[in-house]
């Protein structure tokens, strides 16, 4: 018949409603069962590997490797808890070969003075990660009203520069943001409403902060903003910026939500970053902090499959 939608149903995209950011995550988490520990456990456990005891573990490997570790002679024990060292040692001397390089070629290709140099790159990141930037449809531009930056393009910032890690994830980051920009409505006696919002001299500002936090052991401020700007920043404005369906997840709202189950995430994030580990001293979040370890594909896909998110 003309004129007739014949198209299955199924392939109709499905519309969703939306829903608030911390609405999602608390329906996401509640699906992964992180209110029980029977079942997170169960799930753990389906990666082969226990996470309360490793002969209790579905994989043989782990049994087999812990009962070496037992039972063989200590140059076996010797020999297996040295190959986790070296994987350890290799991991850190890439990671600062690679440093060393960028800083080398960041240091080559940027003879303008330093501190005009982070000026300019402040002044790019704050327009294209500001509120009118990435949520134009909530906070078009308007003659007369001061561009803003919220609790979003600061997340935004550190996620896609790299400077996030181990060390500094989303919490940490929130609660120093909050410090930072709570001292500067303080000091304008403004009331605080639903998100921290600043000004690009403010943002300026912050930045020389962070840098002095991500390099405690600078000589002074300008150095550390320096090195930031080379490491991080600089590249990052050169970047193209656009809006992601996932923004409304880095609002206030929803750090808020993520710091309450902060201890949940690390605990999966710590299990299944460290299958390969034995040691006791490894397989604890706080090694995972200090050796900034990460997921490989094949973790974060067993991971996916064992909590069942993936179909």
């Amino acid at each position: 018949m003309e004129g007739t939608n014949l198209e299955p149903e199924w392939k109709k995209p499905l519309a969703l409603p939306d829903l608030p950011a911390e609405d999602v995550l608390s329906a996401f988490l509640t699906y992964m069962h992180y209110d029980s520990e029977d079942i997170m456990i169960r799930r753990l456990n389906a990666s082969g590997k226990s996470p309360v005891d490793l002969d209790l573990s579905a994989n043989i490997k782990y049994v087999r490797k812990r009962n070496e570790d037992i039972r063989g002679t200590n140059e076996s024990l010797k020999r297996v808890l040295e190959e986790e060292e070296q994987t350890l040692f290799y991991q850190d001397a890439l990671k600062y070969r690679k440093e060393k390089e960028k800083r080398a070629l960041r240091k080559n290709a940027s003879p303008e003075d330093p501190k005009q140099e982070a000026t300019r790159v402040c002044d790019i990141l704050f327009d294209k990660y500001s509120n009118t930037a990435l949520m134009p449809d909530k906070f078009p531009a308007k003659k007369g009203v001061p561009v803003l930056m919220g609790t979003i393009g600061f997340m935004r910032i550190l996620r896609d520069s790299g400077l996030l890690d181990n060390r500094f994830g989303f919490v940490e980051a929130n609660t120093w943001w909050e410090s930072a920009a709570g001292k500067v409505y303080e000091e304008a006696d403004k009331p605080f409403e639903k998100d921290w919002f600043i000004e690009k001299p403010t943002f300026a500002w912050i930045i020389t902060k962070l840098a002095k936090y991500k390099y405690p052991k600078a000589t002074s401020r300008d150095d550390a903003t320096q090195c930031l700007v080379d490491m991080y920043l600089g590249p990052l404005s050169k970047l193209k910026v656009t809006p992601l369906s996932f923004d409304k997840m880095l609002g206030h709202n929803s750090m808020a939500h993520w710091e309450k189950h902060d201890d949940l995430l690390k605990k999966i994030f710590t299990h299944y970053a460290t299958l390969n580990f034995l040691s006791a001293h490894m397989v604890c979040w706080t090694g995972v902090r200090e050796r900034n370890n990460t997921l490989d594909m094949d973790a974060y896909t067993l991971l996916m499959n064992n909590f069942e998110v993936f179909p």
